[in-house]
């Protein structure tokens, strides 16, 4: 008889365990987010200057309205909840306004480049977004994956964009 109990009770264990696995804060589902693209450009190029000035006037806009968004909140899911989806839309507006542009031919590659960074940081705060909606604690998004992906992208394109002598994104220099 103990040797017929204890597979059962051995199973109910392994089954007990495997179902409160999936419990706790980050182990929630997370919904999909849908994935940024960014349209094919069309049109003649633009001169240095007017690419520059233009990409530069992006730039500011975007540290505008996202420095007047303040810090991430990191104590209230419900700040949290307002706060990520603002900054997402920060990023959309700006993808928007600079996905578009063609740049002269001799830095057409770089910003390529640029704009897919900029795609891949507009893409990482929808899903922090997501995070965001699915009951995540406020300091898990500031720690998140996502927001650690941002933080990458946005040091590797450092250097592109001062290749690309675009100073209103890099802060002047």
């Amino acid at each position: 008889m103990m040797r017929r109990g204890a597979p059962a009770i051995t199973a109910a264990a392994l089954i007990a365990a495997i179902g409160l696995s999936g419990c706790g804060g980050t182990d929630r589902p997370v919904p999909t987010t849908p994935r940024v693209t960014v349209p094919t450009t069309t049109g003649p190029a633009l001169t240095a200057t007017a690419f520059r000035t233009t990409v530069n006037n992006a730039c500011t806009a975007l540290y505008a309205r996202v420095g007047a968004l303040g810090n991430p909140p990191t104590d209230s899911v419900a700040e949290a909840r307002a706060w990520y989806p603002k900054a997402a839309a920060a990023w959309h507006a700006h993808l928007d306004s600079v996905a578009g542009l063609v740049p002269p031919a001799d830095l057409a590659a770089q910003w390529a480049r640029v704009v897919d960074d900029y795609r891949l940081i507009t893409q990482a705060a929808d899903d922090n977004v997501a995070l965001a909606n699915s009951d995540r604690e406020a300091i898990e998004l500031i720690n998140s994956d996502p927001t650690a992906e941002q933080t990458r992208i946005g040091a590797e394109m450092i250097d592109r964009l001062r290749a690309l002598v675009l100073t209103g994104c890099t802060g002047g220099s």
